[in-house]
């Protein structure tokens, strides 16, 4: 059986230390179209999760990606509900080159080490 992990649940397990995500996002852009359902889901909600901690260079990345065209509008679209919730870790003009700190709806400030996309 194949297990997926979500970037919060690595973010989780392993601490806040670099996540080479340009390694992670063409497995994960993969996953996007498996035959099951269940890890099609995973692969979607995970790059939800990375777009909400990296930003824009997410949906320009993915955008190059083998991502059938339906797919790739319903990844927009989250990437759009997001955005518009409020629901950002990252400022959407950022590139996260570097450490990012975010003000969440508690007013506690989460910081987060370098998240490398290159």
């Amino acid at each position: 059986m194949r297990r997926t992990y979500s970037t919060q649940t690595i973010n989780d397990r392993f601490g806040a230390s670099t996540i080479q995500l340009n390694k992670l996002v063409p497995l994960i852009c993969k996953l996007v179209s498996d035959s099951n359902g269940t890890v099609r889901q995973q692969a979607i909600d995970t790059l939800v999760e990375i777009y909400r901690h990296v930003g824009e260079k997410v949906r320009g990345d993915i955008a190059k990606r083998d991502i059938p065209e339906a797919k790739l509008k319903q990844l927009y679209d989250k990437f759009d509900d997001v955005v518009a919730s409020g629901r950002m870790i990252a400022k959407t003009s950022d590139s996260t080159d570097g450490n990012t700190s975010s003000s969440l709806a508690n007013g506690k400030k989460k910081s987060f080490n370098k998240i490398m996309y290159y």
